[in-house]
């Protein structure tokens, strides 16, 4: 799908999957439950197969998937999208995240996904939290 086609689309049209891990990058692993295989690079062409359209990296903003990220812009085949994500081999889109584990005062835990335009943003969310003070809910 170029990238033309992509901004055709409506949103009812979109194949996304918002919640993919990375089992292994750059050498280390990222998340053990995902597996060795489920790389980044084979994440996306999995993702090219099956007709996905919009992918969430959600561990996509940890320092080995940010390794492969580069690398993968320095080659060409990832490039960043002006409204912000990136095109992987102008076949598929997808965004970098992360997980956030908040736990309960009575145990307990929610996690929620937060995805970024860019690879830059998250080093300005986190300088914002560090700077924030934890409140009891």
């Amino acid at each position: 799908m170029s990238h033309q086609a992509l901004e055709e689309l409506t949103p009812s049209s979109f194949i996304v999957d918002f919640h993919v891990h990375i089992g292994f990058a750059d050498g280390k692993p990222v998340k053990i439950s995902a597996g060795k295989t489920m790389t980044l690079e084979a994440v996306l062409e999995g993702a090219i197969q099956k007709g996905i359209d919009l992918v969430g990296i959600i561990d996509g903003v940890t320092a080995p998937v940010r390794a492969v990220w580069e690398e993968l812009l320095a080659r060409g085949d990832l490039v960043y999208l002006s409204g912000g994500g990136y095109r992987y081999r102008d076949a598929v889109t997808i965004v970098p995240g992360a997980e956030i584990e908040l736990r309960g005062p009575r145990g307990g835990a929610a996690h929620f996904g937060l995805f970024v335009g860019s690879l830059m943003q998250p080093h300005h969310f986190m300088q914002n939290f560090r700077d924030t003070k934890p409140t009891q809910i």
